[in-house]
């Protein structure tokens, strides 16, 4: 039996990434769970941000962000970076991160991507942007025999009960345990 709960996006879970952003010599990066997939081909993702943060500040001047897919033993960063505004806290003092393309990366994060907005729209106070995936750069650890391997990966998913979760097993190959039987 099924019961109506409140009104919320219940895609459950939610990745979580940090979004990092610059303006001349101001660095941020703002915690996000507003994440997807917007195509594989061409490589587009979609995000959605408030219109009042310093990070969709940052983009729209620029047009450039990077996304940050953070290791769980970021979590404490994670929060941070939510919690806070980068117009009242320097989020840069406590993890590393380098600048590529002039876009700051996390260096701690096994996955980033360097993106440029190609569209944006406004729905109320939401700025959704669908970007395209100029670089993806990961952490040597997910590549084996020169193949991408996210088995080791333990990256930060957040669950709309307000609480961080982790990935999980691996339970199956794409493409491929539908045909079983076949």
């Amino acid at each position: 039996m099924k019961k109506e709960i409140n009104n919320i996006p219940l895609v459950h879970p939610t990745t979580i990434c940090l979004v990092g952003t610059k303006r001349d010599e101001n660095i941020n990066f703002t915690t996000i769970g507003d994440l997807a997939v917007a195509g594989i081909n061409p490589a587009l993702v979609m995000i959605s941000l408030s219109e009042t943060h310093l990070a969709t500040e940052h983009i729209l001047e620029s047009g450039f962000l990077s996304i940050n897919i953070p290791h769980i033993d970021m979590v404490e960063f994670v929060d941070y970076c939510g919690i806070y505004s980068g117009r009242k806290r320097d989020k840069t003092i406590t993890e590393p991160y380098t600048i590529v393309d002039d876009v700051p990366l996390l260096d701690n994060a096994p996955i980033s991507l360097i993106v440029k907005v190609n569209h944006s729209h406004q729905i109320l106070h939401r700025i959704i942007m669908i970007c395209d995936v100029l670089k993806t750069i990961v952490d040597e650890t997910l590549i084996t025999e020169n193949k991408l391997d996210l088995s080791h990966l333990k990256t930060i998913i957040y669950g709309l009960d307000n609480n961080y979760y982790t990935t999980g097993d691996k339970i199956g190959e794409g493409y491929k345990i539908g045909k079983k039987g076949e």
